[in-house]
């Protein structure tokens, strides 16, 4: 498991990258994309890499970087793709080999609805209907229907969604 970044409170982000082997964490490097916290994060197995999206720095400056964790060291993979923003959903679509960002909250703390691929070398979108603009929506891939699911999100404090949909690589359905 790797983790990146984070806060201690308010003005307070950090930086540094530790890893979990099962049994401890371990620091392992301080640099890389620079302090941020609500950043997107996952595995992309095609390319055995984390990669890591958005995110707020401690001045609320928001990130549109991509950047990728090789498990020794971190680099910027594109600065272009999808504007900057914190608290977006992410999962690896381990059928279409691609990562699949989904909303966030943008940089005038408006949510987006839109939708994101990341193939490892540029992001493209994919401009099509679906869920309403929300921010924090949880994704994960579900192997045995090859889907990326999502769960809920907050479309504004506090009101919160949820809903369920399902991303199946062209195209949102909502779940009933």
């Amino acid at each position: 498991m790797v983790v990146f970044g984070g806060s201690t409170g308010p003005g307070k982000a950090l930086g540094d990258t530790w890893e979990y082997d099962g049994r401890q964490w371990t620091r392992v490097a301080t640099t890389g994309p620079g302090p941020l916290q609500a950043m997107a994060m996952v595995y992309d197995e095609a390319r055995s890499m984390t990669i890591l999206i958005g995110g707020m720095n401690a001045e609320r400056a928001m990130n549109g970087k991509t950047w990728g964790w090789d498990g020794t060291t971190w680099r910027e993979l594109s600065a272009t793709g999808p504007s900057p923003r914190i608290g977006s959903g992410i999962a690896y679509d381990a059928a279409r080999r691609d990562v699949v960002l989904f909303g966030g909250t943008g940089s005038s703390f408006t949510h987006t609805g839109d939708t994101w691929l990341w193939n490892g070398r540029a992001w493209r979108e994919a401009k099509v209907a679906g869920p309403s603009a929300r921010g924090m929506g949880y994704m994960a891939f579900d192997r045995s229907r090859g889907v990326t699911v999502l769960f809920g999100g907050r479309f504004k404090f506090p009101e919160d969604a949820a809903d369920t949909w399902e991303w199946n690589g062209s195209s949102w359905r909502r779940v009933p």
